[in-house]
């Protein structure tokens, strides 16, 4: 138990629910966690560790003889190393303890009912341990590049491609993404007013977005209309039937659009209002020939101003020969 690393831990195994294999490149993890990211949480569900079971086996034991510990404060409380695969030391330790599973046929409680012979976990601990001796750090993972070299002495780290004939992705597979482009709302057509059972139909035109997410609301709170539209092309119409706009009442609307992108995370945003009426034939006109303007109370207004001036200029020059 670790004060400060089992607490967070213990919240990600709760989530999941079960386990069930399927066959012997595939299983299905039920897991209790939502996310609107429909990514994130097949992400949550990947059980698959970024560092060799060996590793973990072999820092697992180190923690449990009281050698390491998995957290600065547990560290620190009991006078011990916080556990690092980079430190030249910790990486030592973990070797030891890799020869000892080896010497001892150390299987994994939680591997015993693998049944696999014990010469697959003697290879295992034997190249793990060859790489700490040739590289001096136990930090091994997957991927295009590996940690080579660490010297904390001249703070240098040396990272090479690993040339594996087997990657999927040629060089420069990736290069798109070294100059990200965002989704931007280039124009948009609203109507300023909408009749009450009319369609409403707004233009949009974007770029470098692959769907629209649209929101329309007013001051009745549930009055309101969202959708996500998946687009193929620059142009984009967005049509709202005549019922659905009924539904949105008359008055003021607020509308919201973002433009989503699938690459990146940031959308552009773009928001504006219009009215939607009963009928436009009852919209109130304002006939500006009618109106007049009353000069006397505007003269009036002006010569109140002078005579207030005149009040402060006097009232200052009263001070002034009093002081003096």
């Amino acid at each position: 138990y670790d004060a400060e690393f089992t607490p967070i831990v213990s919240q990600s195994i709760q989530t999941i629910i079960g386990i069930k294999v399927i066959d012997e490149n595939t299983i299905d993890v039920y897991v209790n966690y939502w996310h609107f990211d429909k990514g994130e949480i097949a992400e949550w569900a990947s059980l698959w560790s970024t560092v060799p079971w060996e590793i973990s086996a072999a820092m697992e034991q180190a923690v449990l003889d009281g050698k390491a510990s998995f957290s600065r404060s547990g560290a620190t409380n009991k006078n011990i190393s916080w556990i690092s695969l980079i430190v030249p030391n910790d990486a030592q330790m973990i070797k030891r303890y890799l020869d000892e599973f080896s010497e001892k046929k150390f299987i994994p409680k939680s591997l015993e009912s693998s049944k696999i012979g014990f010469d697959y976990f003697n290879g295992r601990y034997n190249a793990a341990s060859k790489w700490i001796t040739e590289h001096n750090h136990a930090v091994i993972s997957n991927g295009p590049f590996y940690l080579s070299a660490y010297s904390p002495e001249s703070r240098t780290i040396t990272v090479n491609a690993f040339d594996d004939q087997t990657y999927p992705f040629k060089e420069g597979h990736w290069a798109e993404f070294e100059s990200t482009i965002f989704p931007e709302i280039v124009k948009v057509n609203v109507p300023d007013i909408v009749e009450k059972e009319s369609k409403l139909n707004i233009d949009v035109e974007t770029t470098h977005a692959d769907s629209l997410l649209y929101f329309i609301t007013g001051n009745n709170k549930n009055s309101t209309l969202s959708e996500i539209i998946k687009i193929d092309k620059n142009f984009t119409e967005i049509n709202i039937s005549g019922e659905d706009v009924e539904k949105l009442g008359v008055g003021a609307k607020d509308l919201k659009i973002f433009a989503i992108s699938n690459s990146v995370l940031k959308p552009d945003y773009y928001s504006t209002s219009f009215l939607v009426v009963k009928s436009k034939d009852t919209l109130p006109e304002i006939n500006q020939v009618n109106i007049e303007f009353n000069r006397k109370d505007n003269f009036e207004a002006i010569w109140l101003i002078v005579i207030g001036i005149c009040v402060v200029i006097g009232v200052s020059y009263i001070k002034k020969r009093k002081n003096h």
